[in-house]
């Protein structure tokens, strides 16, 4: 499937998509952050991270066809990961395959070098996330009095 998936970074027509994903049944279970998100603010918010120097979002592409997304806020040089599949593409071993591509693209493509490490925070209850930052030999940290794993893997220099 890796051969198939095209990367691009997110425009501002992507506002409809991103929206379509964050406010998806699954996506708001597995969110810190359950409720529904109105237009209004995700505009709000999608816009000022578009416009953000140390925010990435990149779009993943089946035949022209966007089935899912990466996104990278960069603070204090530490790569905060955010990801989500479309619906109808789930469960077909693309989480591991975007998180590759996504890390890879970020580092060599877009050659944002100031980066030493990459995190994630994943709802416990979020299995299958688990399960991927694990595959990606990314190190887990549990907090027994929450319901997040945080995940974080150091890049080589």
């Amino acid at each position: 499937m890796k051969e198939f998936l095209n990367i691009r970074s997110a425009l501002i027509t992507d506002l409809v998509i991103y929206f379509k994903w964050v406010n998806e049944k699954v996506v708001r279970k597995n969110s810190f952050n359950s409720k529904k998100i109105t237009l209004n603010d995700h505009e709000k918010w999608y816009l000022n991270k578009l416009k953000s120097k140390n925010t990435h979002f990149l779009i993943f592409e089946k035949e022209s066809i966007p089935i899912g997304q990466i996104r990278f806020d960069i603070k204090d040089s530490k790569a905060h990961i955010d990801y989500s599949i479309d619906k109808k593409y789930r469960g077909r071993g693309l989480g591991g395959i975007l998180l590759k591509m996504g890390i890879k693209h970020i580092i060599n493509d877009l050659k944002i070098k100031n980066i030493i490490s990459f995190k994630a925070e994943v709802k416990t209850s979020n299995i299958s996330s688990i399960k991927i930052f694990e595959n990606n030999r990314f190190k887990k940290k549990l907090f027994y009095d929450s319901n997040k794993v945080i995940f974080k893997k150091l890049i080589k220099n």
